[in-house]
């Protein structure tokens, strides 16, 4: 769970502080299929916030990116949507792979940073491949940065390979993220195209190696208004019930059947948030029998 944080005028200072997008909020979802043609569909054509012009990070610091991403964002009551545009002059080339959740560190991906307290330290990060398939993670800012990919959440994105590159979708429930309880919203966001084959990565905003972390270098994300997190409250019942009958042959000389017709079994367990920064756990009756296979 990402908490906000109590910042020093100083750290307020960010090369891209004064780069600010605002998302409009929109009337029904955008899907995959209206951007098929490597631009929105009419019905989207000046509808969404758009970014490109991503700039190198890695191989040439502050070089135009090798290939030409656009990304285009908007939101509604329930998610945030993404959309990237990842052209390529050699489409064929590239690298995707279909592969389990969180292992796409070898393909070529699209990186959305969610800075959602805007306190440049930390983020979450949703990733997709060319097929659409998924890794998460919280990024934390330090000396030493900080994937914690062992955080998982709820999220959908779609992807399709065309005959120019791929385009990639991606939305997130307002419900699996935190953030302040504020009627209007400010934000902090980088985006990032990783092309495998030149070793490049390439960012909106631009986030240079020259200066220390990622979120400290990330653009303004204005527009979001009348949306509200996820508390993070569940509660998972279980039941269950079985009978046996085995042999027992704990006495070699007298080996019998024993049986139980049944044996019922009820447990929950819990979760409650308390105001964003107090969670609880608890569990009732543990199905111990979870515990090998999880």
């Amino acid at each position: 769970m990402i908490q906000p944080l109590t910042l020093a005028a100083a750290d307020l200072d960010s090369p891209n502080a004064n780069i600010a997008l605002t998302v409009p909020r929109v009337s029904s979802p955008p899907r995959l299929e209206d951007f098929l043609d490597m631009r929105p569909s009419i019905q989207w054509q000046g509808k969404l916030a758009k970014v490109d012009n991503f700039v190198q990070r890695l191989p040439s610091d502050g070089q135009p990116s090798t290939q030409k991403t656009e990304a285009y964002m908007g939101y509604d009551n329930q998610y945030f949507y993404c959309i990237f545009v990842a052209f390529d002059s050699e489409p064929g080339k590239t690298r995707g792979h279909k592969t389990p959740r969180d292992n796409v560190t070898g393909d070529d991906k699209l990186d959305l940073f969610l800075d959602t307290y805007h306190d440049r330290r930390r983020a979450y990060v949703f990733t997709v491949n060319a097929y659409g398939h998924q890794m998460d993670g919280l990024w934390t800012e330090g000396p030493r940065n900080q994937y914690d990919s062992t955080w998982d959440s709820v999220w959908q994105s779609r992807a399709k390979a065309t005959d120019r590159g791929f385009v990639a979708w991606i939305a997130v429930p307002f419900k699996s993220l935190r953030f302040p309880p504020a009627e209007e919203q400010t934000w902090g966001i980088v985006l990032v195209r990783w092309i495998v084959r030149d070793n490049e990565s390439a960012t909106w905003p631009r986030v240079s190696t020259r200066i220390e972390g990622r979120m400290s270098q990330e653009a303004t994300l204005k527009g979001l208004r009348g949306i509200s997190p996820g508390r993070g409250d569940m509660l998972i019942p279980y039941a269950y019930a079985r009978s046996f009958r085995t042999l027992d042959q704990s006495v070699p000389t007298n080996p019998h059947f024993q049986s139980k017709a049944l044996e019922p079994r009820v447990g929950a367990d819990a979760k409650v948030v308390d105001k964003q920064s107090f969670a609880m756990d608890a569990t009732a009756n543990p199905d111990f029998s979870q515990v090998e296979s999880d």
